[in-house]
């Protein structure tokens, strides 16, 4: 597949320079050159598949490499990714499922599989990390509706934490491809841009972090073209805000954005504990405390998917601190 650029749709890039540089030449973010990147009878036939079958027909797709199921399963184990299910209409799909227990490491293992013949960065560039969680999202929601957590063509929410913003945007590309996500909700740590951009309608980009800044790029571009891509590169260049016109399309609409302290994390942690005897680390508190704001706020209560990107006994301190339970205790509960 090839790719353009948020700022330049003439000029095509191969996958692997999607691979190597966060941005091309232009400054703009790597985009593929033809949306949907999957048409309604390829999702058909990808959700007919297991997990890994999933994911690496999508990564071949995207980057021209030469997966198999096999090569995932070898590289970070059969199983690697689970469906648990909470109360309140709340799925947890658990990423860690590997012998590091983190989806880190099943991130690093299929970025280094898909450039195996190039000389890649130490990490994974933005694209890739976006491209590998809109694979295994798919891989996730396939598990979904074996288990009937959600019935076909049913909508529902999924709720991410902003960090790199790669997990939003991996969503919105899954949504425009035929996923049926209804709402995309995340939650902040601290005051990042993403709130603003969401819910007033304009951010300043003066001190939100480059990879927050590359995030909104793209969303920008997806939700209102190039020019409004230009328009927030130019305000970005200038110190000057980027503000949406009356005749845009709200991303409200679709978007949904929390900010959260740390002190509610804690709480979320415990009440997570005591109502589902289930443990969550900060990164799944956080995107859990956006789903319980969106949903007091709109009174809606669809299905919401949550990622668990690491075994949350490796936050063993935060479980601690809000459970009062002992090493031993999260160990037991952990193993359940």
């Amino acid at each position: 597949m090839l790719y353009v650029t948020t700022r330049d749709q003439r000029d095509a890039h191969t996958a692997y320079k999607t691979l190597i540089s966060d941005t091309a030449q232009d400054g703009g973010c790597y985009i593929p050159f033809r949306t949907p990147i999957l048409e309604a009878k390829d999702v058909d036939n990808l959700l007919s598949k297991g997990f890994s079958d999933i994911v690496t027909t999508i990564l071949n797709r995207l980057f021209s490499a030469n997966l198999t199921a096999w090569s995932l399963d070898f590289s970070v184990g059969r199983n690697c990714a689970k469906v648990v299910t909470l109360g309140q209409k709340t799925a947890v799909s658990q990423l860690w499922h590997n012998p590091e227990k983190r989806y880190s490491a099943m991130e690093k293992a299929l970025f280094n599989l898909i450039g195996k013949e190039h000389q890649l960065p130490e990490s994974a560039s933005q694209w890739a990390k976006i491209a590998i969680r809109f694979a295994t999202l798919f891989g996730i929601y396939s598990q979904m509706l074996c288990s009937e957590v959600v019935k076909p063509e049913e909508e529902f929410d999924i709720s991410v934490p902003a960090d790199d913003f790669t997990a939003f945007m991996a969503a919105w590309y899954a949504k425009e491809n035929g996923l049926p996500i209804r709402m995309i909700l995340c939650g902040c740590d601290t005051e990042s841009g993403v709130w603003d951009l969401i819910h007033r309608g304009e951010v300043s980009t003066s001190g939100v972090s480059e990879t927050i800044v590359q995030g909104l790029e793209r969303l920008v571009y997806g939700k209102w073209g190039r020019e409004a891509a230009l328009d927030f590169v130019t305000a970005r260049n200038e110190s000057k805000t980027f503000a949406i016109t009356e005749e845009m399309p709200k991303l409200s609409d679709s978007c949904f954005c929390s900010v959260v302290g740390s002190d509610r994390l804690n709480a979320v942690v415990n009440s997570v504990y005591r109502t589902d005897n289930c443990l969550i680390d900060k990164k799944t508190a956080l995107s859990y405390a956006a789903m319980q704001d969106y949903r007091a706020k709109s009174g809606e209560n669809r299905i919401t998917l949550i990622f668990a990107d690491a075994d949350p006994t490796l936050s063993a301190q935060l479980i601690a601190d809000a459970t009062g339970l002992t090493w031993d205790g999260m160990a037991a509960l952990a193993r359940k």
